[in-house]
């Protein structure tokens, strides 16, 4: 009960909870809309799909450890594209030594990394709604909006949830580009919970420590998730 007591008096430790929140956040919403907006425009027809798809897929068949370094080369303030990009625009950011920027850093570089594997499920979610219902709708004079609304929604629900609680949880257990890339850095900017664990057992050697941090952050998915499923079903109802 010790280790408990001090992790909630300990500041940094309730720091990277907040950190962890703001990070599942800034990703999963974007990650979302742009999957469903792109497998809505992927699963229509037209010249060169298939070879824009596999493009567009490439981010998520490369392991997420050579993913991070080559942001790591993106972000790099001499020679980055990334950093050149924003310097033509007029903005002199160091994207990950400011701490106000490495958290965005590490959120970009992570849309575009799941994004294509979300989009994937929700293609193939739209693909097995039956043509027959867009049909009837259009014939009683639906508009798309009107179709994707009442037609597409509700039968892509299934598939949402599926999407909803797996980006949730890939979100709250992330590692690997803090690590890399800022080493929850600068301060504890990017200190999310995982890093905290990871630093407090293996780097300090406080394992009763780690091990109740780690307790907690399985109780806070638990909760995340529950919530996540309370939410959906009343949806649904």
């Amino acid at each position: 009960m010790a280790n408990y007591t001090r992790l909630f008096a300990d500041k940094e430790f309730i720091n990277s909870i907040w950190v962890t929140f703001y990070y599942a956040i800034g990703v999963v919403l974007p990650i979302w809309a742009f999957a469903l907006a792109l497998a809505l425009i992927f699963n229509q027809a037209f010249t060169f799909r298939q070879g824009y798809l596999t493009v567009y897929y490439l981010p998520a068949v490369i392991s997420l450890t050579v993913w991070s370094l080559i942001w790591l080369l993106m972000y790099n303030p001499s020679f980055g594209l990334f950093s050149l990009f924003l310097r033509a625009l007029g903005f002199n950011v160091r994207m990950l030594d400011d701490p106000g920027a490495a958290m965005p850093a590490m959120i970009i570089l992570s849309i575009w990394k799941g994004t294509p594997v979300y989009m994937v499920i929700f293609i193939a979610g739209l693909r097995a709604i039956p043509a027959d219902y867009y049909e009837a709708a259009k014939i009683d004079g639906a508009r798309a909006l009107a179709r994707f609304r009442y037609i597409t929604m509700p039968l892509l629900r299934p598939v949402f949830l599926y999407v909803m609680v797996i980006s949730i949880i890939e979100a709250f257990k992330v590692f690997t580009p803090m690590y890399l890339l800022t080493n929850g850095g600068p301060g504890s900017a990017t200190r999310v919970l995982s890093m905290f664990i990871f630093q407090n057992g293996f780097q300090f050697l406080k394992m009763g420590y780690a091990s109740a941090a780690s307790v907690i952050f399985l109780l806070i998915l638990l909760v995340v998730s529950a919530l996540q499923l309370r939410i959906l079903r009343l949806s649904g109802d």
